[in-house]
């Protein structure tokens, strides 16, 4: 039998997956379903992306059908936005950044086969290609995706991690089967496409992971290690250049950027990754702290440095993963708790809540997704449903038989260290970074 952190170690890092199928985070157009899904305990996944089948887990070589390292929130774009789930002619398209191979790749809706072809490319000139670059075209290690809008144009954001940077492609929706080569038409957080400083002001990011626009145009993001949340106004309409953001979380000022977090308590973060809001509510995936925490009636005007409660922990004094010590001490994990950060640096987490109020979260660390059918308002809430495990009190990866020792396989119901979800339609989207695949999983 292994303990906690004796997990078998490959060459992985986070996954990061978008659904761009709303200009906000805030969509209450029922895109997502017109009634809350169930699922069940220690189910079993209905389609994988990025592996040949369920017990594949290799570290596959580039292609239209692999998907390595993949990352942080979803997105899933629809033309024309308010169409109907039974619209046949509208476009849908999932995106998913896909971390290990410096590229964002577009499907055709969500695969209804195993290991599905992806049909365009952001970052690579071609679907076989996986280098790093700091250019207009290229990408480094991108963590997340959201869809927002500049004027009447729709636009893609991905946060471009490695490059401390945000690029933004807004001539190209819906894009085209076979798009590829395409250049950003916009850069946030640097003075042109070439530069990737991480300095610590309202202009500039260090390795920026969630992205999310509101309805009213707003855009936040998780700039992970500067151990804050930056909040702009407006998406930056300026092709190139440097904005200033207009409000910090996290943080007393916009040039005070602490090396390791920005304090606990109600107020401080560590490693955020991930932040969604439907424009009252404001939730911030505080990775590094094992919680996510949550404002209620956030005021983007006069933002509140204190959250209202966390989720993952019994109080907001509490920063330990499994609610151990805040030494950093593990327990055995519960309904109630999670361990955000794996040993094996997997740790760019992104949850999702839909707009019946759903919240899925990947439970990086205890190898699990946890599922709560109505969004907690208060401290310490248990989850009502465990995707990867048996019972809310197991942890091992890729473990079927439920031993708590990992399987040489993996399978349709495990997962290792798995880094992002999202509900779209009566589906939810798993990234399962650990095993460089995505799963699908069906309501029942």
């Amino acid at each position: 039998m292994l303990n906690k952190f004796s997990v078998m170690k490959l060459s992985l890092l986070g996954l990061s997956v978008v659904l761009a199928g709303c200009s906000s985070s805030d969509n209450d157009d029922g895109i997502y379903g017109p009634s809350t899904p169930t699922y069940s305990n220690f189910q079993e996944a209905a389609i994988v992306i990025g592996q040949a089948d369920f017990r594949a887990n290799s570290t596959p070589v580039t292609s239209a059908t692999s998907a390595k390292k993949g990352g942080g929130p979803i997105a899933y774009f629809v033309s024309p936005e308010a169409a109907p789930h039974d619209d046949s002619s509208a476009v849908r398209q999932l995106i998913l950044p896909i971390s290990g191979e410096n590229r964002t790749l577009i499907y055709d809706g969500v695969p209804i086969v195993n290991q599905a072809s992806a049909q365009s490319v952001l970052g690579q000139p071609n679907l076989n290609s996986a280098n790093p670059s700091t250019t207009q075209k290229g990408l480094h290690s991108p963590a997340a995706v959201a869809i927002g809008a500049v004027g009447n144009s729709r636009i893609i954001l991905v946060s471009d991690r490695e490059n401390n940077r945000i690029l933004g492609f807004s001539q190209h929706l819906p894009l085209t089967a076979g798009s590829k080569d395409v250049s950003a038409d916009k850069v946030i957080g640097q003075i042109d496409f070439l530069n990737k400083t991480s300095l610590c002001t309202a202009k500039n990011f260090n390795q920026p992971s969630g992205i999310t626009v509101t309805k009213k145009g707003e855009m936040l993001v998780a700039d992970t290690k500067h151990h804050r949340v930056l909040i702009f106004n407006k998406i930056p309409t300026a092709a190139a250049g440097e904005t200033d953001a207009d409000a910090v979380l996290g943080a007393s000022a916009f040039t005070t950027c602490p090396n390791v977090n920005s304090g606990s308590g109600a107020a401080g973060f560590k490693n955020p990754t991930a932040v969604w809001t439907d424009g009252k509510t404001l939730i911030v995936a505080d990775t590094g702290h094992h919680r996510l925490l949550v404002w209620n009636n956030f005021d983007f005007t006069k933002p509140a440095a204190s959250a209202s409660f966390a989720i993952g922990q019994e109080s907001l004094t509490n920063i330990g993963a499994n609610q151990g010590s805040n030494l950093g001490a593990q327990t055995t994990p519960t309904a109630s708790t999670l361990s955000l950060e794996s040993p094996n640096n997997f740790n760019y987490t992104s949850f999702d809540v839909s707009p019946n109020g759903a919240l899925c979260v990947p439970d990086t660390g205890n190898n699990r997704v946890l599922i709560w059918r109505r969004l907690p308002t208060t401290s310490g809430v248990a989850a009502d449903v465990v995707l990867g495990q048996d019972s809310f009190n197991r942890w091992a990866q890729w473990d079927d038989d439920q031993d708590e020792s990992p399987d040489v396989h993996a399978s349709a119901r495990t997962l290792y260290a798995p880094v992002a979800c999202k509900f779209v339609d009566n589906k939810l989207i798993v990234a399962d970074a650990g095993t460089n695949r995505y799963l699908v999983f069906e309501a029942k």
